[in-house]
């Protein structure tokens, strides 16, 4: 059991998914700690395809920043549709983000809470993250909000 002061100075950092727009989904990435940390982190969203195939993905960098209990919308996967011929394969395509924090050499690291580095979690806690891309799409991507602080 950790002594009540370490507590209340932990880093923590997670990674969710906020309930989707009509044609996108966002990745927040959410400081729960009591201090910011100094190190940075890296975020990576993927979708996958209906067939189980990766159909995009981005990674994005970001600093710490204060805090408690914020949040900030770091990355996206979107369908787009327009009145061109469709590209796109419709169907439930799942999503998955990874947090990593990017330690520089000989540094420990600061996150004390790793469980949250990744959603959705791993069976047997596995819900996955759904979006429904219609007939018609255009296009599907994913893509960072460039967010760097």
């Amino acid at each position: 059991m950790l002594p009540l002061a370490l507590l209340l100075a932990l880093v923590d950092y997670g990674v969710s998914f906020v309930p989707a727009d009509t044609d996108r989904q966002y990745v927040v990435v959410y400081n729960a700690g009591e201090t910011s940390g100094t190190h940075a982190y890296k975020l990576l969203l993927r979708a996958f395809a209906p067939d189980g195939s990766i159909a995009c993905e981005t990674t994005s960098l970001f600093a710490p920043w204060p805090g408690r209990n914020t949040t900030k919308r770091l990355a996206w996967f979107e369908a787009t549709y327009s009145g061109r011929s469709a590209n796109v394969r419709p169907g439930t395509y799942l999503l998955r983000a990874y947090l990593t924090e990017q330690m520089p050499p000989g540094e420990k690291a600061e996150d004390s809470n790793l469980t949250n580095n990744q959603f959705p979690l791993e069976p047997p806690r596995y819900t996955p993250v759904e979006f429904n891309v219609r007939r018609g799409a255009q296009s599907i991507r994913c893509a960072s909000t460039g967010e760097r602080r």
